[in-house]
């Protein structure tokens, strides 16, 4: 993990992956109480176009590199470490939107798939945590074949799919 690489992950589904809940959003502007103190009125937002932050309770704000070093009291390098390993790896890459006409969902289910528990192995991910968060999910592709990935629900109640093979979301 570089730093040019960090400030591409996007910082509204990672800080919500910590487990912040929004408070409000206006426009490009999604709220929250501020990690760093107690409050009950949202002065911490995030600004998804310029995929930064800024806590007017404090007067600072940066890239979630800045929030890491600040929220974690790390360095740079320890920061870029905890995105590294960071477990919740999914939207750090590139997606490929696909209509639902070309790539229906079969079905859902508990992960039990025996390639994606060795997936989530190989990628050092605790299959009991995954399994809160993830399902099996079996979607047909162009080539009319069945295929099978870990799914991750998004906001818009598609998934995030990804296997050894894909990388995509649907």
């Amino acid at each position: 993990m570089n730093c040019q690489k960090a400030k591409k992950i996007d910082m509204l589904l990672y800080f919500k992956k910590l487990g912040f809940e929004p408070q409000k959003k206006r426009g490009n502007d999604t709220w929250f109480l501020s990690p760093f103190r107690g409050e009950k009125t949202a002065s911490f937002k995030i600004n998804t176009n310029k995929n930064c932050w800024y806590d007017y309770g404090e007067g600072c704000g940066g890239t979630i590199i800045d929030f890491l070093q600040k929220f974690h009291r790390c360095t740079i390098s320890e920061a870029l470490e905890k995105l590294a390993s960071d477990t919740f790896s999914f939207h750090q890459q590139s997606k490929i939107n696909f209509a639902t006409k070309q790539m229906p969902i079969h079905k859902t289910k508990k992960i039990e798939n025996r390639y994606l528990i060795a997936y989530l192995a190989e990628r050092k991910i605790n299959f009991e945590y995954a399994n809160q968060f993830c399902l099996e999910v079996h979607y047909v592709f162009k080539n009319n074949k069945t295929h099978y990935a870990i799914g991750f629900k998004n906001d818009l109640s598609g998934f995030e799919l990804r296997n050894r093979f894909f990388k995509g979301c649907r």
